[in-house]
């Protein structure tokens, strides 16, 4: 063969028609393709989790969707109108019958997430929270601050219990209230950094805060349930000992905390009140002058009836076994089994479908309390679940805040 000869068949080759249509006509196709993957994965996360929200007592998607919609209505919102764009270029694009299904879809996704963010921010506007939209955007988790001081408040059967202490930029000579802080985790797990976020944010408005750690199944290999309480109530009396040290009012100290920490926080300040429980480092203190409860476990007889996620399994640590088998355990860590008259100012959150604890439960509690005409409030955070303040920036922590601090002030005149 010439050169000449060879040299065209390669030039022809180069500059094949039906070669070069194929590669134009399958650069449009690709991209139709990841417009419309996209689209659909989009469009599944947010209605399952819409879904989920709107309709609670569905299995799984439920619980799911309540969970993910407390902390992260706004980010749910944005991604389902994503995808309800998205969705109207595959309809362009690709199969219609498919692009307008997907398309109905992203759009009552995006719909039914408006109208919880919408509710959310009718609540705030109603109990005068202002909304950090910086925050909502950003702090998806608590931020990483960390506290003034560590301090050991007591060593109990060869534990050291240590307490992470938060306390006001700016000193003042006069004292002032504080928060003595119990965290949650099923009273089986969780540690005192747990609502560190929540702790400054208090610190910085005035409100040294104390948050304690306590013995539990993991540290002493055996239930825990009588522990908790105590070492709380060692906690509160150590702070109150100290109150000069920190420029605290002894008798304006409130007790706090989040799930498993607020029963313990609610159950030591009425069983004090009532004389029925000591401390683990001696006797017991007086009571707290109010104390505030997230999302507590009201009823543990409830909760382990309840049984979602871990419920039993951690009951079974902390308590020993089920409420048939020890009905009086039971009964002395229950909120709602130490209510009577006389007791301290109380504060309670909890999220519309709380799974873990109950909002009826919760519910069942403020009722208690308002029948012994004992002064106390009920906040419900509207389409969220169990620790609906993780997310540091939600709407719903945003609120929990500003109420709490309001709540603060009004007990303590200030």
């Amino acid at each position: 063969m010439k050169p000449g000869a060879a040299h065209m068949i390669t030039d022809d080759r180069a500059v094949n028609p039906r070669a070069t249509r194929t590669a134009r006509a399958r650069r449009p196709r690709r991209g139709r393709g990841l417009v419309a993957a996209a689209a659909t994965v989009l469009t599944a996360l947010t209605a399952i989790v819409a879904l989920g929200a709107w309709l609670p007592g569905l299995p799984v998607l439920g619980l799911a969707g309540t969970f993910v919609m407390g902390q992260y209505q706004v980010y749910i919102a944005l991604g389902a109108l994503v995808a309800t764009a998205l969705t109207a270029v595959a309809w362009r694009l690709g199969p219609r019958r498919t692009g307008r299904a997907l398309t109905v879809l992203a759009a009552l996704a995006a719909a039914g997430s408006l109208v919880v963010v919408g509710e959310c921010l009718v609540l705030a506007h109603r109990l005068g929270a202002p909304i950090s939209w910086a925050q909502v955007l950003a702090q998806l988790e608590q931020p990483g601050v960390r506290p003034d001081a560590t301090v050991r408040y007591a060593r109990v059967a060869g534990h050291n219990l240590l307490m992470d202490i938060y306390l006001p930029a700016v000193s003042s000579p006069a004292a002032r209230p504080a928060v003595v802080w119990a965290h949650g985790g099923g009273f089986t797990s969780g540690d005192r950094a747990d609502r560190k976020g929540t702790a400054r944010w208090l610190a910085e408005r005035g409100y040294p805060v104390f948050s304690v750690e306590y013995r539990m199944p993991r540290d002493t290999g055996t239930p825990t349930w009588d522990e908790e309480p105590q070492d709380l109530a060692c906690a509160l009396e150590w702070v109150r000992s100290h109150a000069a040290d920190y420029h605290i009012t002894p008798g304006g100290i409130a007790l706090a905390g989040e799930s498993a920490g607020a029963a313990l926080a609610l159950t030591v300040a009425y069983r004090l009140s009532a004389h029925t429980m000591t401390s683990s480092c001696g006797a017991a203190p007086a009571p707290p002058a109010a104390v505030i409860g997230f999302y507590p476990v009201a009823d543990l007889a409830s909760a382990w009836n309840r049984d979602v996620l871990f419920n039993r399994r951690t009951a079974r640590q902390s308590l020993g076994g089920s409420p048939a088998q020890y009905p009086d355990r039971y009964r002395a860590v229950s909120p709602i089994d130490q209510v009577r008259r006389g007791l301290m100012p109380t504060l309670l959150f909890v999220g519309s479908d709380d799974h873990i604890v109950g909002t009826d439960r919760v519910r069942a509690l403020h009722d208690r309390l308002d029948a012994a005409d004992v002064n106390n409030r009920l906040v419900v955070l509207p389409h969220s679940d169990h620790d609906f303040d993780q997310a540091y920036g939600s709407i719903g922590a945003q609120i929990s805040r500003h109420v709490a601090l309001g709540f603060l002030r009004r007990v303590h005149g200030s």
